[in-house]
């Protein structure tokens, strides 16, 4: 993706494949494709009271932290999914 969107893809066997890009700040690094339970981040996402987060990555098998921008009191850390 460019610079300023990134794309998240759902696939599930009672919706199907979903596709969404989602606009983001600011992206540093390489192109990552990685798989996680979108379920532990949706409860994630429900108590981070912030309208912006902060997801960093390390590596495609490496886990993975989500925080608001606004303050460093909260700090969610998940694993990737092998789908291989």
């Amino acid at each position: 993706m460019n610079n300023s969107e990134i794309e998240v893809s759902s696939v599930s066997a009672e919706v199907g494949k979903v596709t969404e890009k989602i606009s983001c700040d600011t992206m540093e690094g390489e192109e990552l494709r990685i798989s996680f339970n979108g379920k532990n981040i949706m409860d994630a996402l429900k108590v981070i009271d912030s309208e912006t987060i902060k997801i960093r990555f390390t590596g495609a098998m490496s886990p993975f932290t989500v925080q608001p921008t606004d303050h460093d009191q909260m700090l969610h850390l998940f694993s990737p999914v092998r789908t291989y």
